[in-house]
């Protein structure tokens, strides 16, 4: 059989194989910023004034629905964070409508003593 993919619009890539990345990144209130997935700070200028760090990284653990990773902060003795990001599947086995969606949730727990914001890109493909 043959498929003329001319006819997808650009909002199809996903079922044409396109590659699709994701990122994330927290920035601290010091103005330090911790990649946690992905390398998105490869695209940065590298005349930067970014103060880049990276975390430590403590691990993973994973289940039939969810995947953790887990992060740790520490920039002095006295400040500490630390971070799971959870993907969470919506799938259940016996609900093949959420089956057929290509879905995923992401959840960020933190706990600690220190101010941060977090950036999330999809399709950052880095």
């Amino acid at each position: 059989m043959y498929v003329d993919y001319r006819h997808y619009d650009d909002h199809c890539r996903l079922i044409l194989c396109s590659q699709i990345g994701m990122g994330a990144m927290i920035r601290t209130s010091d103005g330090t910023t911790y990649p946690l997935l992905g390398r998105m700070q490869d695209s940065l200028k590298p005349d930067s004034s970014i103060k880049i760090t990276y975390p430590t990284y403590k691990g993973a653990t994973y289940d039939s629905s969810t995947t953790n990773f887990t992060y740790s902060i520490s920039p002095s003795s006295n400040q500490h964070l630390n971070l799971v990001l959870s993907f969470v599947s919506p799938i259940t086995i016996n609900d093949t409508l959420r089956q057929s969606i290509p879905a995923g949730y992401l959840n960020v727990v933190a706990s600690g003593n220190i101010d941060f914001s977090i950036y999330v890109d999809v399709n950052g493909r880095r």
